[in-house]
């Protein structure tokens, strides 16, 4: 029996929903999701991939905190983009030294909180509050006059908010955390665990933040390094979610024990059918838990197996189509030639009549060919999934076969 290769495949998948208290009370979301790289709708592929979610406040004080979740994912994207992708960081494992000093300094949180700043602050000066408004109204019956003028002189209060970051590589996984919600990995047994520990100052509704003054201290961050032959020890899930998520859940155990449900789901449904069930669950949560906005990430590792013998033939048939395009350029070759020499002795009507029975014969064998390889490619990409086209499959008329990951007890609203 031949040996097996496994190609691990990159995918992550997301959903924002609006909760149950927020409704009811006409409150906008003020959660926040993106990701890179971004091609296909609602699923992302291949590496390196960054994940990045946010939570605004929702406090009279931080009434523009669903702008403030907005911007926080925002330039998380672009400043892990412009270093780790575009700047081809992260690429060459010689540079891991640099990376792990990257990780480790604070140049990474300073720069993340700066721009934060210079993004909101821009917004507020594009979109001053009245001073009639409802908003400062709210501030004071809350936190009194005093709060109001702190907000004017610091208005990136107004748009607090916490971030989450994940990147992966096929050499590293980056954690990046400021503030409460839960980054959660399992592996690929369906054992969980978390890349860093929740901070413990962060009770009740108490959590660091992007519009304090000093940030960038507050920040968690944890690097994975993984030496080339060791993908496999990379987790096979991991969750990024705001607070909304777990506060749902009665307990600890409870809440982890989606980690194995998310993974036993994927590997039996698909990550874009999970992916498109996503919205569902979290509304599903939200109503029978917290009541809060609920926004969650899943970054999952799916490993496609090729045996030694698959291997050749998907080597032997591209051959194949190799050396069918080298006679095909052969031949047109030399029907040019032959075209240019008989036209040249002026056999006007043998050259017509003859060129007429190539081209029937050429384009027959052309076409025949070209179907029997065609066939044989479609059929070896649907046994082994290799077709792109199935990431944008969104079969309507299949009956879910599946439920949301056990659902908690209803804890106290946050806010």
């Amino acid at each position: 029996m031949g040996n097996t290769l496994y190609t691990p495949q990159w995918r992550c998948i997301g959903a924002s929903v609006l909760g149950a208290s927020h409704q009811r009370t006409n409150l906008p979301n003020q959660d926040a999701i993106q990701w890179y790289p971004n091609e296909y709708p609602n699923l992302c592929i291949g590496l390196p991939l960054i994940l990045a979610v946010s939570d605004g406040h929702g406090s009279p004080r931080n009434f523009r905190s669903d702008i403030g979740a907005k911007a926080a994912v925002d330039t998380a994207i672009r400043v892990f983009r412009e270093l780790f992708v575009e700047g081809d960081l992260g690429k060459e494992r010689k540079q891991a030294i640099a990376i792990k000093d990257i990780a480790q300094s604070l140049w990474l949180p300073q720069t993340l909180v700066r721009d934060w700043k210079q993004a909101v602050q821009k917004h507020w000066q594009e979109n001053p509050v009245p001073d009639t408004s409802l908003e400062w109204q709210r501030v004071v019956d809350k936190d009194g006059e005093k709060a109001v003028t702190t907000i004017k002189k610091h208005p990136e209060i107004a748009y607090g908010a916490t971030l989450l970051v994940v990147l992966v590589t096929d050499s590293f996984i980056l954690y990046l955390q400021l503030g409460d919600g839960d980054i959660l990995c399992v592996d690929s047994k369906s054992r969980p665990t978390r890349p860093m520990q929740p901070d413990p100052r962060l009770i009740a509704n108490e959590t660091t933040s992007l519009c304090m003054s000093d940030a960038w201290k507050e920040f968690q961050i944890e690097l994975h390094q993984y030496p080339q032959g060791e993908a496999d020890k990379m987790p096979a899930l991991i969750l990024v979610s705001t607070d909304g998520y777990a506060n749902s859940y009665s307990t600890e155990e409870e809440f982890i024990r989606i980690g194995h449900d998310y993974l036993r789901m994927i590997r039996e449904e698909g990550t874009e059918r999970v992916g498109r069930k996503l919205e569902e669950f979290l509304q599903e949560t939200s109503s029978g838990g917290s009541g809060d906005d609920i926004t969650l990430g899943i970054i999952s590792r799916v490993e496609y197996g090729y045996k030694d013998e698959e291997l050749q033939r998907m080597n032997s048939l591209a051959k194949n189509v190799s050396d069918f395009d080298s006679k095909i350029g052969h031949l047109g070759s030399r029907h040019n030639s032959l075209s240019k020499r008989v036209s040249q002795q002026g056999h006007v009507l043998i050259v017509a009549f003859f060129l007429a029975i190539l081209n029937i014969a050429f384009s027959s064998l052309l076409l025949f060919r070209l179907n029997q390889l065609e066939q044989q490619q479609k059929e070896f990409e649907t046994k082994h999934h290799l077709s792109v086209s199935q990431v944008q499959q969104s079969p309507q008329n299949t009956q879910d076969k599946f439920k949301h990951p056990n659902i908690g007890q209803k804890k106290s609203q946050k806010r």
